[in-house]
């Protein structure tokens, strides 16, 4: 996103109930920003001549920069109006202003009215950065009241030190993340603030599972579901830890080819997400990740009905948060819709969504997935006996991939079967798929990744085939 593009993008953000509170918000003036908001509003992709070509009689174009800065601002009060009562984390922001406000007016009582609202969301919820400010409050209003020497004071210090202890402990289990040399094996108490336990718990997982220690390093996860799931309160204000936790967990399982167990909690995330209103942009995109490894597991276990349930779930998210879905996971829910209907030899389905990625303007966001789509494409054609288009799609996938990088030598030995089968009589062909299977299995030189293999079983594929070309 290019700087001058922002404003264009927090516009296309917003919901139909922050649009319609907006509007509310603005009342009904007829200003220069709500205009040219309107303008920007209405564009697919942001087009600055456009703006000026509208406006270009008006005299608040040439101060275009400005009006676009105050329309800005003006967009993110109304957000953050609509959006007061986001968390309880924005509600304590909220009370933090207003204890500072009837302080500065000397309205003590209220003030203190408003601090214990907010030390109470703030207890509930750990919330320590804002536990730490809020003692300093507590001194003021102390002092406030009886300016001479109160013994309470001490107490109140030695509080917002442990508070700002436990902020130092934040610090260093995330330093202990990202410097895994840091890390022992030191017990975990059971009394540490929720969020410490489960980052200390999460990084044991990973030290344990990276030493092949599978079975402790699932009792670790599942110490630290169970504790969260104890506390209600805290998985609605802040879930992704937690949602993190869940999907290691998934991760976990399918490496242990525990699919029944992994579909089932690939649902339990959809489930606890579905109790959120108003899913944000990180919760959308464990939402998404969860999909895409379901339908992965269903790929996995030919479990086409429920894939197609899936699939039409996934259309409807689709149309529901509408721009609100990254290109990348876009892209990527469009690949496993085509994988799958090619496993079920419902090949015109397939294609649909093949050109859908490779029409795509802005494809190359996900270039791996352009890649398995063209090897997808060639596979389906063939199975078609499109003979007269196949040759065409390969000299088209071969330029990309000179384009794109060097290519692999098992790329080019596929790519050179296909264009030599489009010659070959319907009785050669299982011989000959026999001879590249042996070859890309037996010849080191081929050999193709597991990782890439994830995406599309190109081997298995060509096995197939080798039994049975039809």
């Amino acid at each position: 996103m290019k700087k001058k593009e922002a404003l264009f993008f927090l516009i296309k953000s917003l919901t139909k109930s922050e649009l319609r509170y907006f509007k509310l918000f603005c009342g009904a003036e007829n200003a220069n920003y709500i205009r040219l908001f309107e303008v920007i509003h209405k564009q697919q992709t942001y087009d600055e001549k456009e703006v000026k070509e509208v406006f270009k009689e008006e005299p608040f174009i040439r101060q275009l920069t400005a009006t676009k800065y105050y329309l800005k601002n003006l967009l993110l009060k109304s957000l953050r109006n609509y959006h007061s009562q986001i968390s309880k984390d924005a509600e304590i922001k909220d009370l933090l202003r207003n204890i500072e406000i009837l302080y500065n007016k000397g309205l003590l009582e209220l003030c203190r009215t408003e601090f214990r609202r907010a030390w109470k969301l703030a207890e509930q919820t750990e919330n320590f950065p804002a536990l730490y400010q809020l003692t300093t409050w507590e001194r003021k209003l102390v002092t406030a009241a009886k300016p001479q020497k109160n013994p309470l004071l001490k107490e109140m210090v030695d509080r917002q030190l442990s508070f700002a202890r436990q902020l130092v402990e934040d610090s260093v289990d995330w330093q202990k993340m990202l410097s895994p040399h840091l890390f022992d094996y030191a017990p975990i108490e059971e009394e540490i603030p929720l969020r410490s336990y489960g980052m200390r718990w999460l990084f044991q997982y990973q030290k344990r599972f990276m030493a092949g220690e599978r079975e402790i390093a699932r009792d670790c996860l599942l110490k630290i579901i169970d504790r969260f799931e104890q506390h209600p309160i805290r998985l609605r204000e802040d879930p992704h830890l937690y949602l993190n936790v869940l999907n290691n967990m998934l991760a976990f399982l399918i490496f242990e080819k525990e699919m029944d167990e992994a579909t089932a909690l690939a649902r339990k995330v959809r489930n606890f997400l579905s109790q959120h209103t108003q899913l944000s942009a990180p919760l959308l995109k464990v939402l998404f990740r969860t999909l895409n490894i379901e339908l992965e597991i269903y790929r996995d276990t030919r479990d086409f009905a429920k894939a197609e349930l899936l699939i039409g779930e996934i259309q409807t998210l689709d149309r529901d948060v509408g721009n609100r879905i990254p290109l990348n996971y876009q892209l990527s829910f469009w690949f496993q819709f085509a994988h799958l209907y090619f496993l079920q030899r419902k090949y015109d389905d397939a294609i649909g969504w093949i050109n859908a990625i490779l029409n795509h303007p802005e494809r190359q966001t996900r270039s791996d997935l352009v890649t398995h789509t063209q090897w997808l494409n060639l596979m389906l054609h063939f199975e078609m006996r499109n003979f007269f288009v196949l040759g065409y799609f390969v000299d088209g996938f071969r330029r990309y991939l000179k384009k794109r990088k060097k290519i692999q030598p098992y790329e080019q030995k596929i790519l050179s079967f296909f264009s030599r089968s489009i010659q070959l009589p319907e009785a050669e062909l299982s011989p000959a798929f026999r001879r590249l299977h042996a070859t890309l299995t037996s010849d080191q030189r081929y050999s193709i990744s597991s990782f890439e293999r994830g995406y599309l079983d190109l081997i298995g594929w060509i096995a197939t085939k080798a039994n049975n070309p039809a």
